[in-house]
């Protein structure tokens, strides 16, 4: 019964694994080539890999190619210790920094990229013992130690550690035969493919190739290639069929045999766009798609002008960003990415359309199902479920599309006039109303009764959809003209733009916005924030809905193009917007653009104004030249995987330093090697003409210099110092990657070394050490000489030292007792001058001529000014100069205060020091001013004042004098006793060598300028 059971199963088994395949149409893949034109050596690209850095490693018939994504370095077969053997590479595979080559005539070579050089093993291998093992058609990585090469005749193991090799012959019966392919069935067997003996098994700890019955049905069958399509099952091509071999039955058994195939040359690992593993058919000019559930697709390849390419693929290999290398026989390397379009463009396909292309589109508007579209041929509808497109021809170029309120479509164009669609007639109705412009250019619902009817040249109208009673509408009393855009936002403000800028209507306010990047304004939008979005002539704007400020975009801040036709934002808040070279995504949050070209899919790269539509389910549509993309923008595919970016080339003044830059660290150069240039390349395969890339030079660099499409940038005149030059690249979709950094260090020149500052520094300590030593040398001997002559002349200076303090005692005695003279002097003097006034005093009591009191007065006076002079000059201490403002203000106030009349003072006098052997003058002088001023001047003056004024007039003073009496009278004869004070006066001006000025004495008013003899005159 088990065994039965058994049977059944594996009957069903063997059912499933033969089960009918069903063939599918046949795919385009649309591909990038790249050949001789890149720098590829040779177009039979028969191996490929991948290094750590992410360098695409190419090998052909001719040379072995590196590829950035740009262009490709090759290396040649040469003769030097270190370059490559053999340039006919067959087989590559690359781990643990080692690119392992099987070369057509020279077996293994290894090629180590961190040193820049190529290993061969030649002396590992007898070729004259052993011909045909130079002759390497296959290499195999069996495990961490063990590489597997398929030569003529042999299989080659090849130690990884030891780097020796062991040759395990083919069977009698197939030891001419060479090996195709191979795979791994556990861990010590492998199934090996040969070229006219079918199937072998190669034992790896046996070190035997055998054959096996159960592989009969492949015997003296060519094996093209193995391939383990799962656990248990493997796919065989040979030159004529395929099979299955099950490796737990051992059984073999016909595949798709229900399918016509040709041959299969090779079969390589596949995946399809929705990430289930799958299986690639080469066969020579074709391709098939083996899926998971036995269904074939047939594959055409195109290049991106749309034309087919035959080929047989030899190699795929897939990259981390998910698109596939195919390296092809004769045709160098296609590049497939299933996401390489990101939108695809769609045209007016009907019989009666004007053209089958470029039928340019202006406005969208979907109602349902059903895309609205205003062409310039007339109206057209595109049913998003039946892709069925509709066209409704006119004579004039449609420019607008609108629903009312009511869920009327309305229209209009250029010599158009309005127009309303008539859903039961199925056409658009001209609707009349009295407007001579019939350029209707935009339809602004407003609510069930009105909308607004834009024209070109004569403004906007209010039309009722009821009474069609038309009312021109005026913008601040002004005709609006050329409105073509209209915007309602969520809190019911109208916004609209033409070419005189942007225009908010709320309720009866009307404010015209004048900040915009440029008047001509295409379209208006707002996002979730509630910003107003106006694409213009030059520039995208966002206007705050707080503050209507306004902040720009343009070319300089990533978009493609200044001229904004078209502005849409998505729920999240990013912004699209079309231009004339291509859309471009805008993302607040990055403050960042992502642009799109005919590349990506779209319809064309120059878009139409007014052609910028979101719908109620978010999608977006875009119109232009050339038909017209929609798209949802949350499906938009993001290639999130970003390649390491790589310093290839360093040049200095110009020429490239020998060295391997991609793995280098650090780079030292001289003081004269100060112009350097930087080559970089970001390791992004997709679009990589779209990679961008920021660069800085830290020690030089404040911040990152401005992205660009550049892959190189020099500095010049670097002063000598420490350098890291940074450097970070994006992929097609902007997502950047990490920075790459590489250290520069200048020298100085010698004269600015450590070495040099040390050894000369300690040259300068010996000069100045051996200069001191020799000076005190030198001092010594004067010293012991001074010192001889010092103790000569003590004695002598002690003997006059004493002489010396006896004269210094007699000095002090004569000065004390000079001091103490002058002090009697001066108080002799004074007590003199105290008993003179007092015996005037006296002297005036005994008198009764009014006359004689006068004079005796008058002398008083005089006498008591000397007195005060004298006290003042005592108190100088022996000052040679005195401030005579201050002297002026006190003599004068101590004078009046000895008159006892009461004359108010009022003293403006400049801070001046003035010599003591003056003063008495200057005193005298006042002292007759004031008496005369006191005998004559203030008869009839009721609170009698006295100003004196004293100022610095370059090397001169000025003192003028001044009461507010009758006037200073001049002396006449009779008036002796005045004209004896005048004389007094003007004796002491001379005595100053001053000049008095009785020009104003009428107005009580007497001016004395003098020289000025201070040395240090006060400021």
């Amino acid at each position: 019964m088990r065994c039965r059971v058994t049977i059944l199963l594996l009957s069903l088994l063997i059912f499933y694994q033969n089960g009918p395949a069903q063939a599918l149409k046949s795919d385009t893949f649309s591909v990038f080539t790249y050949g001789q034109e890149q720098g590829l050596s040779q177009l039979n690209a028969l191996a490929m890999d991948f290094d750590s850095l992410g360098y695409l490693w190419i090998g052909t018939e001719n040379g072995l190619n590196r590829f950035n994504g740009y262009s490709m370095k090759t290396y040649m077969a040469g003769d030097k210790v270190g370059d490559l053997i053999d340039d006919h590479i067959r087989a590559m595979y690359y781990a643990k920094d080692t690119l392992w080559l099987a070369t057509d005539s020279h077996s293994l070579v290894a090629y180590l990229p961190k040193k820049n050089k190529f290993i061969n093993f030649l002396d590992q291998l007898d070729f004259n013992l052993h011909p045909y093992t130079k002759y390497t058609n296959l290499l195999y990585p069996i495990d961490n130690t063990y590489l597997l090469l398929g030569t003529n005749g042999n299989c080659l193991l090849f130690d990884r550690h030891t780097k020796k090799f062991t040759i395990i012959p083919l069977p009698a019966n197939a030891k001419n035969d060479f090996i195709t392919s191979c795979s791994q069935l556990n861990e010590d067997q492998l199934l090996i493919g040969t070229n006219n003996h079918g199937l072998l098994l190669l034992d790896i700890a046996k070190r035997s190739i055998q054959t096996r019955s159960a592989y009969k049905l492949l015997t003296n069958a060519t094996i093209n290639s193995i391939y383990p399509y799962s656990t248990d099952l493997y796919l065989i091509a040979t030159e004529n069929r395929l099979y299955w071999l099950n490796s737990k039955t051992q059984s073999i058994s016909l595949a798709l045999k229900d399918l016509h195939l040709p041959e299969i040359t090779s079969i390589q690992p596949w995946e399809t766009q929705d990430g289930q593993p799958a299986v690639f058919l080469s066969a020579i000019n074709h391709g098939y798609i083996l899926n998971q559930q036995k269904q074939v697709k047939k594959i055409v390849f195109q290049n991106l002008q749309k034309e087919n390419l035959s080929a047989e693929v030899k190699k795929i290999l897939k990259d981390p960003q998910g698109g596939f290398w195919l390296g092809t026989n004769g045709r160098g390397v296609f590049y497939y990415h299933p996401r390489y379009k990101k939108f695809t463009p769609l045209r007016i396909k009907t019989p009666d359309a004007p053209r089958q292309d470029f039928i340019s589109i202006f406005n969208f508007l979907r109602v349902g199902n059903r895309l609205w579209m205003a062409t310039e041929f007339g109206f057209a509808s595109y049913n998003l479920q039946t892709q069925l497109y509709k066209f409704y021809p006119s004579s004039a170029l449609e420019y607008t599309l609108a629903k009312d309120a009511n869920g009327t479509i309305w229209g209009g164009g250029f010599g158009q006039g309005l127009v309303r669609y008539d859903p039961e007639k199925d056409g658009f109705i001209p609707v009349i109303i009295p407007i001579e412009d019939k350029d209707v250019i935009q339809v602004t619902p407003i609510d069930k009764d009105f909308i607004w009817v834009h024209t070109w040249s004569n403004g906007i109208f209010a039309f009722n959809v009821h009474t069609q009673a038309v009312r021109k509408l005026t913008l601040n009393k002004n005709t609006l003209v050329r409105s073509r855009t209209s915007f309602k936002d969520h809190l019911g403000n109208i916004w609209i733009g033409s070419d005189d800028g942007i225009y908010k209507i709320k309720g009866d306010s009307i404010q015209h916005l004048h900040n915009l990047s440029n008047e001509r304004v295409f379209d208006i939008t707002e996002d979730p924030s509630g910003n107003i979005w106006v694409g213009t002539a030059k520039g995208l704007n966002r206007i705050s809905p707080h503050t209507d400020s306004t902040i720009s975009y343009t070319k300089a801040s990533g978009l493609p193009n200044d001229f904004i036709y078209g502005v849409l934002a998505e729920d999240n808040g990013n912004i699209w917007c079309s231009t004339n070279y291509g859309i471009s995504r805008y993302n607040p949050a990055t403050n960042r653009f992502r642009n799109y070209t005919e590349t990506d899919g779209l319809q064309n790269n120059e878009f139409n104004g007014k052609a910028a539509y979101k719908d109620d389910q978010g999608n977006l549509y875009f119109g232009g030249m050339n038909g017209f993309n929609f798209f949802d923008p949350r499906t938009i595919y993001t290639n999130k995987q970003v390649g390491k970016t790589v310093i290839e080339d360093i040049q200095v003044f110009g020429k490239s330093i020998a060295q391997n830059l991609p793995y280098l660290k650090a780079l030292i150069l001289s003081h004269d090697q100060n112009v350097i240039s930087f080559e970089y390349t970001a390791l992004n395969y997709l679009w990589a003409n779209k990679n961008l890339y920021q660069f800085m030079l830290e020690g030089f660099d404040k911040d990152w210099r401005n992205v660009t499409d550049f892959r190189s940038t020099t500095y010049t005149n670097l002063d000598p110092g420490n350098y890291t030059f940074k450097v970070r690249g994006s992929n097609n979709d902007g997502v950047w990657g990490a920075a790459t950094s590489l250290k520069v260090i200048i020298k100085g020149p010698w004269y600015k070394s450590l070495w040099f500052k040390v050894l000369l520094a300690a040259t300068l300590l010996i000069i100045i050490l051996g200069v001191f030593m020799y000076k005190s040398y030198r001092q010594k001997l004067v010293n012991k000489k001074l010192l001889t002559m010092v103790e000569d002349r003590t004695s002598a200076l002690q003997k006059s030292n004493q002489e010396l303090n006896e004269s210094l005692a007699l000095s002090e005695r004569q000065k004390e007792n000079i001091t103490f003279l002058m002090r009697e002097l001066n108080h002799r003097v004074k007590n003199n001058l105290q008993i003179i006034t007092s015996l005037i005093d006296i002297q005036d009591l005994s008198i009764a001529n009014p006359k004689a009191k006068s004079k005796l007065k008058l002398l008083q006076s005089r006498i008591f000014t000397v007195s005060r002079i004298h006290d003042i000059l005592t108190n100088t201490e022996e000052k040679e100069e005195i401030r005579i403002d201050q002297f002026l203000q006190q003599l004068a106030s101590e004078i009046i205060a000895f008159s006892g009349k009461p004359i108010a003072l009022t003293a403006s006098l400049s801070p001046v020091k003035y010599p003591v052997e003056k003063l008495t003058y200057l005193g005298l002088i006042l002292n007759e001013l004031i008496t005369n001023s006191i005998k004559h001047a203030f008869g009839q003056t009721a609170q009698p004042e006295i100003s004196i004024h004293l100022t610095r007039q370059a090397d001169k003073l000025q003192f003028i004098y001044k009461d507010n009496g009758t006037g200073f009278k001049v002396a006449t004869n009779e008036d002796s006793n005045e004209k004896m004070g005048v004389n007094l006066v003007k004796f002491l001006a001379k005595e100053l060598n001053g000049i008095l000025d009785f020009s104003h004495s009428c107005l009580a008013e007497i001016s004395l300028t003098f020289a000025n003899q201070t040395k240090n005159n006060e400021k």
